[in-house]
Parts: C-alpha cells; sequence; structure tokens
C-alpha cells in the first residue's frame, strides 16, 4: 500500500516519501493561455476564494451547516452549491480526497466522488467565470485513470464539472471520457521538467 502525504501549504504531494506533480500541475498547460493573459492580483483573489469555497462546501458536507466566517464575496458560491444538493439527489462516496500512484506518476485531490441521482460519478467543483472544458476534462480524466489503478472506480461512471456562479446558481458540464488530453498533458509535463536547467550553446549563424 503506497502512503500518499499531502503538505497543502506548498501544495506538494509525496509518495512513500518521493514527491510527485500535482493534477492541477498536470493541466494547467490546457490553460496557458489564459493564465499568461490574466491579470495576477485578479488571479490570487480567484484562488483564495476558490480554496475558500471548497474549504466551505467541505464543511456543509459533514456538518449540514455554513460556516461562520464565512466571507460575503464567497457566500453566493457556496449557495449555489447548497442548491445544487437541495435539486438532486447527491450520495457522496469520497469528499476533497487525496489520491495518486507512483506508477502514473502524479497525485492530486478529488473534489468528490458519489452519486448524482443514482448515477456514478467524478466531480470537480469550480468557481471560475468561465470554464475552460479541455482542461476540465484532463483534470477529471486523470482522477478516474487514479481511481482506476486501485479498482475503486465504477466502470458506468461519469464525469462531471459543477460550475458555481456568483448569483447563486450553477451549471453541471458532463465530460467525455478522452484518455489522449490527459496523455498529452503529461507528455508535455515531463518534456518541459526534462529540459528544465538545461544549457544550450549559443552559436552564431553563417
Amino acid at each position: 500500500m503506497e502512503k500518499i502525504d499531502f503538505d497543502e501549504e506548498p501544495h506538494i504531494y509525496k509518495i512513500n516519501g518521493i514527491a510527485y506533480p500535482s493534477v492541477t500541475e498536470i493541466v494547467r498547460f490546457c490553460s496557458i493561455d489564459e493564465a499568461k493573459n490574466a491579470d495576477p492580483y485578479a488571479a490570487l483573489a480567484a484562488r483564495e476564494r476558490g480554496t475558500e469555497v471548497h474549504a466551505a462546501c467541505e464543511y456543509y458536507d459533514y456538518t449540514g451547516a455554513v460556516p461562520e466566517d464565512l466571507s460575503e464575496e464567497s457566500a453566493p458560491y457556496v449557495a449555489a452549491y447548497i442548491q445544487f444538493l437541495r435539486d438532486n439527489d447527491v450520495k457522496w462516496k469520497l469528499i476533497e480526497h487525496v489520491v495518486g500512484n507512483s506508477c502514473l506518476g502524479f497525485c492530486g485531490t478529488l473534489d468528490r466522488m458519489g452519486t448524482i441521482n443514482g448515477v456514478n460519478c467524478i466531480v470537480d467543483l469550480k468557481t471560475s467565470a468561465k470554464i475552460n472544458v479541455p482542461s476540465l476534462t484532463a483534470q477529471l480524466q486523470l482522477y478516474a485513470d487514479l481511481l482506476s489503478c486501485d479498482e475503486s472506480l465504477p466502470p458506468d461512471t461519469q464525469l462531471y464539472g459543477i460550475q458555481l456562479m456568483r448569483n447563486g446558481k450553477y451549471r453541471i458540464y458532463k465530460c467525455d471520457f478522452d484518455s489522449q488530453i490527459s496523455t498529452d498533458c503529461m507528455c508535455l509535463y515531463k518534456t518541459l521538467k526534462s529540459m528544465k536547467g538545461k544549457r544550450y550553446a549559443v552559436n552564431e549563424i553563417g
């Protein structure tokens, strides 16, 4: 049995003491243009909001209550999640669950796995204003790959992204299984990692 440790502050995953990349690191290539053009301060605020919303939704799943110190900005997103739960028959099996596999070479924290209206599914919660479907697909595919390794993934599982919006509403995105997009992201990650630190000779042309 592999021992997976996650240090949340630096966001580092280790399996048996060896560091491995996260799913987030691997799929970032799907949204590199968006990241390049993003306002860094807005991006930081969005990440902080996402972290708070995820923690509040987890708290609600376990307690049925909203954290008393939830910020005013994050409140509508959590309200959207609660509305999603009320509108659907949801039974979670895994919540904010750390997964990883040394053979596959990566780790991550799965938002949710369980059933929605009787359908087995893997779910990722999103708080961004715009959903990058290729990135979401790659992310969910990688989580499915990890769960398949320990045979904990039902064969009829579906992949869903739940967009929580600041107006208190939500949207459900159904993604198709696509092993190619996740494989491409992993290959690109490995290629860039192998090039890191290399020194190249500077030559004149002609």
